[in-house]
């Protein structure tokens, strides 16, 4: 029997929300903790005015203090998490113990939006001496003096990785990395973390997620799919027009089951396949990923985030959970993203524990017959509980996890040996024949609003297939899934991020004519336009997302961040073969020309129509 893995710890710093003891109250009270964005994150002079779930300065200074930390020099996104996971770790002696730290995490810093506008000051400067050379000596002066303002650092403010070093002041050092499902990300850690102790590679796993991009384009992107709410959100109910925005951070132990914990009992995961948008779920997804997991639990947390779309077909994916209480943490604290899913699941447990279903005041016109949503808090009357944690993510992404204050027997896992089967590298202008060829299932149309490193992503795949003689239709496109390796934060995100930002030029060169001012801004119209394809276009984990599409594999995908990205992600995913895969794809996208690889158990290898086995090396 694989060994159960059991939270042991738990930690968070969320919107009005410092503690697990604060939280706890937040979600049960059934109070919100949305409000109006604080204008020194956007600027209503310059931008609509927005509501989020945002975390207050004091938790930021109060670790600060606590650790000797200089605020200035290091980001919001890790002193979050640097907090929760204090909490989290609280009395435990990790020394001598195998430690491993998977965080979801889908975008860097919000500091980074405006180190992006600062990356095009040579190019600013340029337009300067072309259409106000008048004025173009004291424009880049004035913006380099600004850019030489902006803190932190523009290494830390663009790489998430940061956060690792800060958690050896806590003791907490092993194998560590990000991992990104866009929205599922924190589940998606919440699974790795699962397999790594179920299959011995880790004493304790720290697993969570941590979001703080709070930025004007965030607030744009989400715009331009119609997905953001006018106001609070109200999850499940027929009024809500969308998501809110909110950020925070939430840390979980885990370690080897022992008696009277919250264990973790499953875990389900698939993408949507061919036939799906990127950033539109299916109920067919869903389903798959609850398929995995069997019987209804006590208490299903939505990932439910207000918009109709979303809600109306989590909601069908439901329909087999007839009377099953709900509930979902979106309208208390907004949609958290990365963290969302540890969010929910920390939520629930602190209800279920208390012998509570978390309540749900807002709800006036429910979309769901079949679930059960108490407007106050009610007792569960069972002393035994289960319950499911969802979370869904642009890319094609489902995930689902089951957690129980007992023990629930878990199926044998026969360990597998894997092979590598095939190799194909991709540069950039194969990814761009692909699109502009509208194979795969990418329009022309969609070129230049799409990543490279996306496009890169699936000729390289093709090309590892083609080498290999596999055919996908030939394969059980439910066990296939693809993993890849990037760096937080692609290049077409920064380049949206500048555009969105060119409209601090007016604060920046203040003082100067407002005609100077004026053309300086129309630099903007030199970087890309958001259209429809630039949400998922410009997210890491859709390198891994639009593969599965590309070739219709139903197995999960996400992206892995890490100091050795390759190698990690091979690893990875040869534990997920261990695991009942027959197939992972790795998708190398760290260098300029993308790599792809198939592995396989020897088992599924045999198999196959491969023309020939390029290696047999033993990955674990």
């Amino acid at each position: 029997m694989p060994t159960t893995a059991a939270i042991t710890g738990a930690g968070c710093v969320l919107p009005q929300a410092p503690d697990v003891a604060s939280f706890a109250k937040l979600t049960l009270s059934g109070d919100c903790a949305v409000r109006p964005m604080p204008t020194s994150r956007v600027d209503p002079e310059l931008y609509e005015e927005y509501v989020g779930g945002w975390v207050d300065e004091a938790p930021i200074d109060k670790v600060c203090e606590r650790f000797g930390l200089d605020k200035s020099q290091h980001t919001k996104l890790e002193l979050m998490f640097l907090e929760a996971a204090r909490q989290a770790v609280h009395g435990k002696d990790l020394g001598g113990r195998r430690v491993a730290v998977v965080i979801g995490c889908m975008s860097p810093d919000e500091s980074s939006s405006a180190w992006h506008l600062a990356d095009c000051t040579d190019r600013l400067v340029s337009h300067a001496q072309k259409t106000c050379p008048d004025h173009a000596e004291d424009i880049a002066k004035t913006l380099r003096q600004w850019a030489a303002t902006l803190t932190p650092s523009r290494e830390r403010a663009m790489h998430p990785r940061s956060v690792f070093g800060l958690l050896k002041k806590l003791g907490i050092e092993g194998e560590s990395f990000l991992v990104d499902a866009a929205c599922a990300s924190s589940l998606a850690a919440v699974d790795i973390g699962n397999m790594l102790i179920q299959q011995e590679k880790a004493d304790v796993v720290i697993v969570g997620g941590m979001e703080s991009y709070l930025s004007p384009e965030s607030f744009s992107l989400f715009q331009k799919i119609g997905a953001l709410a006018p106001g609070k959100c109200l999850p499940l109910d027929t009024q809500s027009k969308g998501l809110c925005q909110g950020e925070g951070a939430v840390a979980l132990v885990l370690e080897p089951a022992r008696e009277s914990q919250v264990f973790i009992t499953g875990v389900g995961a698939s993408s949507d396949g061919a036939e799906a948008s990127l950033f539109s779920p299916t109920k067919e997804g869903q389903e798959r990923a609850l398929r995995q997991l069997g019987q209804a639990p006590t208490l299903i947390a939505c990932h439910a985030t207000g918009t109709p779309v979303g809600d109306a077909t989590e909601i069908q994916a439901l329909q087999q959970y007839a009377n099953v209480h709900a509930h979902s943490i979106k309208h208390a604290i907004g949609h958290t993203k990365a963290a969302a899913g540890c969010a929910s699941l920390l939520s629930a447990v602190l209800s279920l524990q208390e012998g509570l279903y978390p309540p749900s005041p807002y709800l006036t016109q429910p979309r769901a017959s079949t679930l059960v949503m108490p407007r106050q808090a009610t007792k569960t009357h069972t002393d035994a509980w289960t319950c499911g944690v969802s979370a869904f993510g642009f890319g094609g992404i489902n995930y689902h996890v089951r957690i129980a204050n007992h023990h629930v027997a878990q199926g044998e896992r026969k360990r597998a040996s894997v092979v590598v089967v095939s190799h194909g590298v991709a540069a950039q202008h194969h990814g761009q024949q692909l699109a502009q060829e509208g194979r795969h299932g990418i329009p022309p149309e969609s070129f230049g609003h799409v990543d490279t490193l996306q496009l890169q992503a699936v000729a390289a795949t093709q090309f590892a297939l083609r080498n290999a003689g596999v055919e996908p239709s030939s394969l059980d496109l439910t066990k296939v899934g693809v993993i890849s390796t990037s760096a937080t934060g692609l290049p077409l995100q920064g380049q949206i991020a500048a555009k969105v930002r060119h409209k601090e030029l007016k604060k920046i060169l203040h003082g100067m004519p407002e005609k100077t001012i004026d053309a300086m801004m129309q630099h903007a119209d030199t970087l890309p336009e958001i259209t429809l394809d630039t949400p998922t276009g410009v997210l890491n984990n859709v390198i891994a997302g639009r593969t599965c599409k590309a070739f219709g594999f139903l197995g999960k995908n996400y992206n892995i961040d890490a100091k050795q990205g390759y190698a990690t992600a091979l690893r990875i995913a040869s534990l997920e073969l261990e695991r009942g895969h027959d197939m992972m794809v790795v998708v190398d996208a760290s260098a300029e020309r993308v790599r792809a690889t198939i592995l396989c158990t020897e088992e599924s290898a045999a198999g196959l129509p491969l023309r020939e086995r390029l290696s047999e090396v033993r990955l674990v």
